[in-house]
């Protein structure tokens, strides 16, 4: 297989993270996304964008769940230094090229590891449904205004929507009330993405916020309040920490590690952890500040100014683009003919 073959993003595919590498791919041409970046929001968008943007924020949040929260930070190093240890052979030209076309077989801890996020928990939910419900909630409150839980009942109600995209948002609707859950999500996602084992946090979670009543609503907590909600779990749960705390003592990745750094920059008046938890807060300058290199169906890759500012010694073309063939590379090795999509 060529390797501009593997950079193709499969037609009934938007876009979505390479977890390994950690670039997301996107279904449009480079020119598409500088087109966006010069419009003010993305209702000035033209309608034919809109899917393309909304794809590029969900995946987008992914990558921040990754570079904010300790459960996915730790997964996402193991995946890439366990995935990487398989491959002995220089990534040059025709190596790659024998790579595409016969992966390494996944040994077992990356299958182990991998299967850890269906792994089904109390409710059967799993790391998958909060990763997925909580994305997919915070692209359509990005984007939309007028969302209301009604609203967005209708939505979730598409025949074809897999459970995993709306699975932990019906908990979290059936513990707080419809008029909470929304924001009770999200917080709840964030905390328990910081243990161990996030499906059982995330029920303890909401069964906190819903004894808390009125005062204690989700659209009211502050960086103090999730805080405190963290350490009430540490009673009961086994915490990780946010990426910033497990990247201190776990192995570092080309990608997520410099975004760790420029989330956490002390000199940004942007709390990464109220980013993830608020779509309030996002708006195309914040979407432009989060490091995450894109690969578009053209072949182009784009790297984020405060990417090269971070690591300058992997800023080099030559260093992203071995990242990108590791990737590629994942992508055949992990999918094995099935559906792209659900690896997003």
């Amino acid at each position: 297989m060529k390797l501009s073959e593997a950079y193709k993003v499969p037609e009934n595919v938007a876009g979505y993270l390479e977890w390994v590498s950690g670039i997301l791919y996107i279904n449009k041409s480079r020119q598409s996304w500088d087109e966006y970046c010069n419009v003010s929001s993305f209702a000035d968008a033209p309608a034919s964008q809109w899917k393309f943007v909304q794809t590029i924020t969900h995946e987008t949040y992914h990558f921040m769940q990754i570079a904010i929260t300790g459960y996915l930070y730790q997964f996402a190093c193991r995946l890439f230094h366990g995935f990487r240890s398989t491959i002995s052979t220089p990534l040059d030209g025709p190596a790659v090229e024998q790579l595409l076309s016969n992966p390494p077989p996944l040994s077992g801890d990356i299958r182990h590891l991998v299967s850890d996020l269906d792994r089904p928990g109390p409710q059967d939910l799993t790391v998958r449904d909060i990763v997925e419900s909580s994305a997919y909630l915070y692209d359509h409150m990005t984007h939309y205004s007028n969302i209301d839980p009604t609203w967005y009942d209708t939505v979730l109600e598409v025949p074809s929507l897999r459970s995993e995209y709306k699975k932990a948002y019906y908990i979290a609707r059936d513990t707080l009330g419809p008029p909470h859950a929304m924001d009770g999500l999200l917080v709840a996602s964030f905390v328990s993405l910081c243990f161990e084992k996030p499906p059982e946090c995330f029920l303890d979670v909401l069964e906190i916020m819903a004894s808390q009543g009125p005062a204690g609503t989700p659209q009211a907590y502050n960086l103090e309040q999730i805080v405190t909600l963290a350490q009430q779990m540490a009673r009961a749960h086994n915490p990780l920490g946010t990426s910033a705390e497990v990247a201190e003592r776990s192995s570092a990745h080309p990608i997520y590690t410099p975004a760790v750094v420029v989330l956490n920059d002390s000199s940004s008046a942007r709390s990464p952890i109220m980013l993830l938890v608020n779509p309030r807060n996002m708006d195309l300058d914040g979407a432009a500040s989060i490091v995450r290199p894109m690969l578009f169906k053209d072949g182009a890759l784009w790297v984020p100014d405060n990417f090269r500012e971070a690591t300058p010694e992997l800023a080099a073309r030559s260093h992203l683009h071995g990242i990108a063939m590791l990737g590629a590379i994942a992508r055949c090795a992990f999918n094995g003919g099935q559906d792209v999509s659900r690896y997003r």
